[in-house]
């Protein structure tokens, strides 16, 4: 008997609501996905499988034999199939080891292991530090950037700080974010600057960047000739030692002779030497031998060798370059300065000591407290912070070697003027 069907479509969402039946053999298309299910007579629609138009390797069962057509062509292909051969290079760092097999086929290799031996040099991208006991060199980008500090060793040993704002750097090196560069040695042991070629410069960069002075093998010198002094009016070096007395130029090629002592510094000078007489200074108790240099300079503007000047000799204050005394005797000098401010700085334990290394200790700005009160000369700011405050002033000075000479001379010219003198009376 002839069954003649008629395909039913519908989309698979309409398929899935109404769930229908579909007759023996009878077709049903999801016009959307272009899938078909084929009925049973009994099955609803969401429980039959769909249609398959192509087989599976997965839905083939069964066993295939050399004798079917499909294993020979698989036998075929499998034989046209060449190895391919991997080629094993070893260098001078890296070496691959090939495991499983002892073929160089690639696909019969069972697993690949890369090797590493030896030092990758500097050339290569490796940092020149030997992996064993020793001495090593750590080569750097051209401008390496440094987020934090770089630690060498630990803290009871070696420490270099750079860009670091804060950190222990007691008996180390640092170089901070500010550019402040220090050496620091508050432990056993010493503090060494040493030079290869047997010089050690001094410079101070900034306008210029002059060199302050130099340490060779025999002498310390000046970085330019007669350019840079040895302390200031403010900070005074206290004694100076020597085995000898110093050597001040006296070549006469660099000097404009301009004669003998004229009448009226004869006068002054003799006066001068009348005023030598004992003091003390006020820190002191010893007895010295001297002058006072502001009755000098008060003498020889009586006597008209020097120009009288604008301001107090007693005042004790900065005094600005239009008002500031300028003396044409070299032996008397003049200096003055502004209010100057230091920290006062205290030490502390940054780690305690143990067996085998020292205590690190560090200097921090002392911090006022109820157990510290500020000394004379030293203030507190708002935040509490100690500083040793110079305040503004000024020094009159004397050269005693010129002045020494003046006085032999004006002592000379009055020996002089008396032998002449005795002469007129005796003739």
């Amino acid at each position: 008997m002839i069954v003649k069907f008629r395909i039913r479509r519908d989309t698979a969402a309409n398929w899935t609501s109404v769930n229908p039946v579909l007759a023996l053999g009878e077709p049903g298309l999801e016009t959307d996905t272009r899938r078909i299910k084929h009925g049973d007579g009994t099955t609803a629609w969401n429980s039959l499988a769909y249609s398959k138009g192509a087989v599976a390797w997965g839905d083939i069962t069964g066993t295939l034999s050399a004798q079917t057509d499909l294993q020979a062509a698989l036998d075929a292909k499998q034989a046209a199939i060449t190895p391919a051969a991997l080629t094993k290079t070893d260098d001078t760092n890296v070496t691959l080891t090939l495991g499983g097999s002892p073929s160089t086929a690639l696909f019969a290799a069972a697993s690949l292991t890369l090797g590493w031996t030896g030092q990758l040099p500097v050339a290569r991208g490796g940092t020149g530090v030997s992996t064993s006991t020793g001495s090593g060199a750590v080569v750097l980008a051209t401008a390496p950037t440094f987020t934090t500090s770089i630690t060498l060793g630990s803290t009871s040993n070696t420490n270099f700080l750079f860009n670091a704002s804060s950190g222990s750097v007691a008996g180390r090196f640092q170089l901070d974010g500010a550019g402040n560069l220090v050496f620091r040695n508050e432990t056993s042991g010493g503090l060494f600057f040493d030079a290869f070629n047997g010089t050690i410069t001094f410079r101070n960069y900034g306008s210029g960047s002059a060199t302050l002075f130099r340490i060779g093998t025999t002498d310390v010198r000046a970085g330019a000739d007669n350019t840079i002094n040895l302390g200031i009016a403010s900070h005074r070096w206290k004694e100076v030692f020597a085995g000898n007395a110093t050597i001040n130029t006296s070549d006469e090629r660099l000097k404009d002779w301009l004669g003998g002592l004229a009448e009226a510094e004869v006068r002054a000078g003799l006066r001068i030497a009348d005023a030598i007489g004992l003091y003390r200074w006020l820190e002191g108790s010893r007895v010295h031998v001297g002058v006072r240099a502001q009755q000098v300079a008060r003498i020889l503007i009586e006597e008209g060798v020097e120009t009288p000047q604008p301001m107090d000799f007693a005042a004790d204050v900065f005094v600005a370059e239009p008002d500031r005394p300028s003396f044409r005797m070299a032996f008397l000098t003049f200096d003055t300065w502004e209010a100057e401010r230091e920290p006062v700085m205290r030490e502390v334990c940054v780690k305690r000591a143990t067996q085998s290394a020292p205590a690190v200790r560090d200097s921090v700005q002392r911090i006022a407290t109820p157990s510290y009160r500020p000394k004379v000369g030293e203030v507190v700011d708002a935040d509490g912070l100690v500083w040793r405050e110079r305040k503004a002033g000024n020094l009159f000075g004397i050269r005693t070697g010129e002045l020494a000479l003046f006085l032999s001379a004006c002592e000379a010219a009055e020996r002089r003027r008396m032998s002449a003198l005795l002469d007129q009376l005796t003739t």
